[in-house]
């Protein structure tokens, strides 16, 4: 029903729970009486005498049940889920010089964080990739460099007082690509130890090995079998399994490997006594002594009714068997897919090729999905290792990336494309000057839409109105702090002086696009010049006419070029701001019933200054945007034969074109952000010119 003829299939990011499983937890809950754990009258957390106490009871172990681990070993610690479980056994493990944290590269962004603790504490980190060897099991390839921090090794004990601990942490099965891992790999760094890059002899650390298992996108499907394959500790969440509730997960851990655990942090049930005015703090017995705060216990008693309807479906096995026909189905159809000349189509994990075999930016693939009723997850996934390792990235490359935007959750799409020019517009509708490079004001580009011409009427006039407006070729001379405007019709050349601050920036900013904090269009005397009210785009704003002896010399000239009277206008600093692009295209159908294509950009509020992203004359926003490979895409299509007459790209009075090798036509409308060099500019939606 709340489908709605959608097609899910993100289960691997969450289950979706059932209308009856969430009818039956608000039937249970407003037909007894649930409390505070910590008030119940017996005084222990669990007392199955209260309906909260047998409800968490059942959950412990229900999910050691899931996770087939004996009762006598294994101990279940609630806790905000997978990423929390985590969370606590890197801050509690007790990591020292000498230790090792040993994890495989294929992991979610919660293990990788582990490395914070590690490193902080003296140890050292190593990332591994699992291959199968020749016999059929699995060795572990070292991947280069060893990562350490030499402050933290130096803070830290030069000679541990005991064997220090490892820790080896993978994942049971990959939320990047499904790729399952042997759960013997827990056993072999237990008993064999990790071995190191280029380390000679016994690859076996002196001190204990312990495993982090990470099962939380397995247990949606095939759970571990830890009586089989033990691990110290294994994390999962509640809501990869049914759905709901969220905000809950638990850590499964060996009863002797939490002993190894050092907790620092104590609130709320982890105490058994302290005192205020005194340095004595008991912890409660495990698993309360590692349970933060008030147990959550309205959604604990939901699980109740999650492992019902796992029950009602025939159980985990008929789940999988559900899941991997619809993945084999999937992968099957995707992968008969063909582009007009050939080429193959994706595959699951999948990405998505054009017909000349560039990448399809994943923000295009999810947004293109939406629109026809499929919900799916794209991006890194939350997990930089695999990303890295199926697309052949480097670190190095990595970090370029996301000092060009890119990273998780960024609005970044495809990396690597380049700024091909920058146009300015010194008057409104009047032709562009080119630049190499350019420094941005409080309003857009220093200077652009800065000026406007104005009719009797007191309307800034437009191309439609004064065609001769293409003739006229403005350019800014900086260091010189004047603007000179040119016109095929005119032997002389009019002279206009720069605003007084936009000088300070000829010489700290004019070497490349950046941002330029301050008030780049104000200028001395202003608050002298008279205001004459002006109407753009149907809005009315007050400009500065231009000084009086250079403001008649410009009339005058302007008024003999175009043929009508008019007067120059300055725009008056903070009258106007960006809007939202009103236009007949619209971000949800990217490039549908338009020819072209092009965004309205404005750069981040900080560098306005006020937080308030203001403009000059421009239509709409700050900037805009246009791609060479879309013009490139129009004018195949207005001429397929090659033939005719082609579109120019200053045609769409762009700011800022881009291009490149793997940019793909129209993949700029599912951007969010754009990053050239340092500046960062948000995407404000489509033009509709």
């Amino acid at each position: 029903m709340r489908l709605r003829g959608h097609v899910y299939v993100d289960h691997a990011g969450a289950a979706l729970y059932s209308e009856e499983q969430l009818r039956a937890v608000a039937e249970e809950l407003c037909g007894d009486l649930y409390s505070n754990p910590h008030s119940q009258p017996s005084g222990a957390a669990e007392d199955p005498s209260g309906p909260g106490g047998s409800a968490a009871a059942e959950a412990r172990a229900a999910t050691l049940a899931l996770c087939n681990a004996p009762l006598d070993e294994y101990v279940c610690v609630f806790t905000s889920g997978a990423t929390g479980a985590i969370r606590l056994v890197a801050a509690a493990f007790p990591w020292a010089c000498g230790s090792r944290f040993v994890h495989t590269r294929d992991n979610h962004t919660s293990v990788l964080g582990m490395r914070e603790a590690a490193l902080a504490a003296g140890a050292t980190v190593t990332a591994v990739d699992p291959r199968l060897d020749p016999a059929g099991g699995w060795a572990l390839d070292p991947r280069s460099p060893v990562l350490s921090r030499p402050a933290c090794t130096a803070a830290a004990s030069a000679e541990p007082s005991a064997a220090p601990a490892h820790l080896f942490a993978y994942p049971l099965e990959s939320n990047f690509s499904g790729a399952r891992y042997d759960a013997s790999l827990g056993q072999q760094a237990q008993q064999q130890g990790m071995p190191g890059p280029g380390a000679g002899g016994d690859p076996k650390s002196a001190g204990r090995w312990f495993v982090l298992m990470d099962a939380a996108k397995a247990a949606a499907s095939r759970p571990p079998d830890l009586a089989a394959a033990p691990a110290d500790f294994v994390v999962l969440s509640f809501y990869k399994v049914f759905g709901y509730p969220t905000g809950l997960g638990a850590l499964v851990a060996r009863r002797d490997a939490l002993a190894c655990l050092r907790p620092r942090y104590f609130g709320g049930g982890t105490a058994a006594a302290c005192a205020a005015d005194a340095d004595f703090f008991r912890r409660a017995e495990v698993p309360a002594g590692l349970e933060d705060g008030t147990q959550p216990f309205l959604a604990v008693t939901a699980l109740r009714q999650g492992w019902r309807l796992i029950r009602r479906l025939g159980g985990l096995p008929a789940v999988e068997c559900h899941t991997a026909t619809l993945t084999q189905y999937t992968a099957q159809s995707l992968a008969a897919l063909r582009h007009g000349n050939g080429a193959p189509g994706p595959t699951v994990t999948f990405s998505v090729l054009r017909a000349d075999g560039s990448f399809v930016g994943f923000h295009e693939v999810e947004q293109l999905a939406r629109l026809h009723g499929i919900l799916l997850r794209a991006g890194s996934l939350c997990n930089p290792g695999a990303a890295a390792l199926h697309l052949g990235y480097s670190a190095a490359q990595l970090r370029t990336h996301a000092d060009a935007g890119g990273g998780c959750g960024a609005g970044a799409d495809l990396i690597e494309g380049r700024l091909t020019a920058i146009y300015v517009y010194p008057i409104k509708s009047c032709a562009a000057f080119a630049a190499e490079a350019w420094p941005l004001g409080p309003n857009g580009l220093l200077l652009d839409r800065e000026w406007a011409l104005v009719g009797a009427d007191g309307a800034a006039l437009t191309l439609r109105q004064a065609p001769a407006l293409a003739s006229v070729q403005p350019s800014i001379d900086l260091a010189a702090g004047i603007m000179r405007v040119v016109a095929a019709t005119m032997r002389t050349q009019l002279v206009v002086p720069l605003p007084a601050s936009a000088l300070a920036f000829s010489s700290a900013h004019a070497s490349a696009v950046g941002r330029v904090d301050g008030d780049a269009s104000s200028s001395g005397g202003a608050s002298e010049r008279p205001l004459r009210s002006i109407r753009i785009c149907a809005d009315s704003v007050c400009g500065l006419q231009v000084g009086a002896e250079s403001g008649a010399a410009a009339a005058a000239w302007f008024t003999e070029v175009l043929g009508v009277a008019c007067w120059l206008v300055q725009q008056r600093p903070g009258s106007r701001v960006a809007v939202a692009p009103q236009g007949p295209a619209s971000r949800d159908k990217p490039h549908e019933g338009r020819p072209a294509s092009g965004s309205v950009l404005n750069a981040p509020a900080d560098a306005v200054g006020d937080g308030v992203a203001s403009i000059g004359f421009a239509n709409e926003g700050q900037f805009l945007l246009a791609s060479e490979a879309s013009l490139a895409n129009v004018n195949a299509r207005l001429c397929p034969m090659g033939g005719g007459p082609q579109v120019d790209m200053l045609r769409f009075r762009p700011n800022l074109v881009v291009g490149g090798p793997g940019l793909a036509p129209f993949a700029e409308d599912a951007w969010r952000m754009l990053a050239l060099g340092k500046a960062r500019f948000s995407i404000a939606g489509p033009c509709a010119r």
